[in-house]
């Protein structure tokens, strides 16, 4: 139900991001509030009943200030269902707090200098994954992410024999 480094916010260019949105809804579909006692759940529950409470409401004040829910806020005590909260842009307000639970913030960019004022946007500087074709292109707009670490074409990950931190807050 929680990892620190798991995907939470993606920004997708706006020619693709219908399609990654409906792909997304799919995949997600696959994971409902979980059984904990069953072999067959593919998603564990949160940390705690209370951190699932604060995931929620955290939801919650974001669909207020604008976001739209894709899919439904459903919990059980810790079991937290993965759902989408859909942006037109980043950030916004309370979308700056790191939604640390199975919710995908999900925005679009126009260009890549929008993307890259997006990301930079955030007070946070964790890590980030570029996904894409021109190599070239996803490390010059690497050298002008401010993360602690950029990933190309793979999710971002943690091993003990390189660094691994933050950047900002």
């Amino acid at each position: 139900g929680q990892s620190c480094i798991a995907a939470k916010r993606m920004l997708v260019h706006e020619s693709l991001f219908d399609a990654f949105l409906a792909e997304l809804k799919s995949a997600m579909n696959d994971f409902k509030v979980p059984d904990p006692m069953r072999r067959s759940s593919r998603l564990a529950p949160m940390v705690s009943e209370q951190e699932a409470i604060l995931l929620e409401r955290q939801v919650e004040n974001v669909l207020k200030q604008g976001g739209q829910l894709i899919g439904a806020l459903d919990r059980h005590k810790a079991c937290f269902s993965p759902c989408i909260v859909k942006h037109e842009r980043w950030p916004t307000g309370a979308v700056e707090e790191e939604l640390f639970g199975p919710v995908f913030s999900v925005s679009a960019f126009s260009s890549r200098e929008d993307l890259i004022h997006q990301v930079n946007s955030s007070s946070f500087g964790l890590g980030a994954s570029l996904v894409g074709e021109d190599l070239f292109a996803m490390r010059s707009i690497a050298e002008r992410l401010d993360e602690g670490g950029v990933f190309l074409n793979s999710p971002v990950f943690s091993d003990p024999k390189i660094p691994f931190g933050g950047v900002k807050h």
